[in-house]
């Protein structure tokens, strides 16, 4: 124990000592994650997009044909944003849960390695690789939680993942998506 405490005193004394040499500021200890996250991603525009401004939830609404129960909630994790919504669909007596998430290109999951990841956590979902949104995208249509998932890339910039209630609603709102940042 007495060792202990001359190790203590040393280095108490080893560093007062270093940090007495100079007249400056001491440097700050606490890090930032979203300032480690943001200088490791590229820069991209759309990962800094507040999308419940980008897509309000009037917008969607009346793209779905429906009307909006509550706000949207804007989630922001430095190069993650994200917005979820809640829509009254016509002739519907239940909400419809959509969200809209930017993400680094990173993190994006080829349609073959989604559907190796789905099928092993959900025997009921399929995916299904499609045409004509962005530089490759394909939908996860997951039946047990009645959800359709669209993985849109755009290479260099992120990828957009848009969920809806159904494969028709989920191809509405990615296209306002993409009609939105081109």
């Amino acid at each position: 124990m007495k060792t202990f405490k001359v190790c203590i005193a040393v280095s108490l004394f080893v560093f007062t000592a270093c940090s007495n040499k100079t007249n400056q500021e001491p440097k700050k200890t606490s890090v930032d994650a979203k300032q480690v996250v943001n200088k490791a991603m590229p820069d991209s525009n759309i990962l800094k997009t507040n999308i419940c401004e980008l897509i309000s939830a009037k917008l969607l609404a009346e793209t779905l044909g429906g009307k909006v129960l509550r706000q949207p909630q804007h989630s922001d994790y430095g190069t993650t944003q994200g917005c979820e919504y809640e829509i009254d669909p016509p002739g519907s007596d239940k909400y419809e849960y959509c969200a809209i998430w930017f993400y680094p290109v990173s993190l994006y999951e080829n349609s073959e390695s989604a559907l190796e990841n789905t099928k092993g956590l959900n025997q009921k979902a399929t995916v299904e690789k499609l045409t004509g949104y962005g530089d490759e995208s394909y939908v996860i249509h997951n039946k047990s939680e009645e959800q359709s998932i669209i993985h849109i890339l755009l290479k260099g910039e992120s990828y957009i993942e848009v969920k809806a209630e159904n494969f028709k609603d989920a191809k509405k709102i990615a296209e306002l998506v993409l009609s939105k940042i081109k």
